[in-house]
């Protein structure tokens, strides 16, 4: 959903990343598939991490084979497929994916400037004990671990890069947090009486 609205700000999110009014993912297919084979290639699993184990051997693997796990990525491929026929000057671009929690030790090598989105969220005994959403998302709400839940949301590999955190619940309330992502993103601000409208176009509210 905060992928959705940023790409209504203007962020560009890749050619493959689905169509902007789509409800779920807004995830380009080539980073993802790119990350899947990362961590298949480590510990031939190729979705998000679902135990720290998981994480600690996958990066545990990525730091002794840096160099390697590298040459595995075509970046030149990769931006060709995001990009397409899109026109790249003066444009925010980004990718989302959960898997770039275990990854970026990789992505950070590949793009030393990145800058990272964490999207944090706490929730009610309630909302962990429902169903619904996709897959990935009700298992991480409902039965990952707080360790789990740490290294998704302080990515090994993230010291010294930009990190920026938005408490979903808050971003969804207050005009003030969605203008300092906003701003962090490099994407043009809106007015606070513009708020609710800005989340009716995104699709966040009818």
């Amino acid at each position: 959903m905060v992928t959705r609205m940023l790409r209504h700000a203007g962020l560009f999110a890749g050619v493959d990343a689905g169509p902007l009014q789509a409800r779920k993912f807004h995830e380009s297919n080539i980073f993802r598939q790119v990350n899947q084979q990362l961590l298949r290639e480590s510990i031939d699993f190729p979705h998000a991490p679902k135990s720290e184990r998981q994480f600690i051997d996958h990066l545990k693997y990525c730091s002794r084979h840096l160099d390697e796990m590298q040459t595995k990525v075509d970046l030149e491929n990769i931006l060709k497929v995001y990009w397409g026929n899109h026109q790249q000057e003066q444009i925010v671009w980004g990718w989302k994916d959960p898997r770039n929690s275990a990854n970026l030790i990789i992505w950070r090598a590949l793009f030393p400037d990145m800058r990272v989105l964490v999207i944090e969220r706490t929730w009610s005994k309630k909302m962990l004990n429902q169903d619904g959403g996709s897959a990935s998302g009700n298992w991480f709400r409902t039965q990952s671990t707080s360790a789990v839940r740490s290294h998704y949301l302080n990515p090994t590999a993230a010291d010294g890069l930009d990190v920026h955190r938005v408490n979903f619940d808050q971003l969804l309330k207050e005009p003030d947090e969605l203008s300092e992502l906003l701003n962090w993103a490099h994407l043009p601000s809106r007015p606070a009486d513009d708020f609710e409208d800005f989340l009716k176009l995104a699709g966040v509210t009818s």
